[in-house]
């Protein structure tokens, strides 16, 4: 009852074949995670443009006029976000 179990693993080719099929997904698959990242920066970016819009209308249909607009340097309840191309 000796028995004798053979030591198998993966071979260099079919390593490199795997390192291989990888870099080539994620040289497809990066392009497209980068162009959903910045569609999703843009739609955040002009959703908080929308609520700017918004609370200037309601600023204005309460006091009729932008005269009273805070001076500059003064907070508005806005997002905090940064903006870049």
């Amino acid at each position: 009852m000796n028995r004798q179990y053979s030591i198998s693993g993966f071979s260099l080719y079919e390593i490199l074949f795997a390192v291989a099929v990888m870099a080539v997904l994620a040289t497809i698959a990066l392009p497209a995670y980068q162009r959903y990242v910045k569609d999703a920066r843009l739609k955040q970016a002009a959703s908080a443009l929308q609520d700017n819009a918004h609370t200037l209308e309601r600023f204005y249909a309460q006091h009729k006029s932008f005269k009273k607009i805070p001076p500059l340097g003064q907070i508005w309840p806005l997002h905090k976000m940064t903006i870049s191309a």
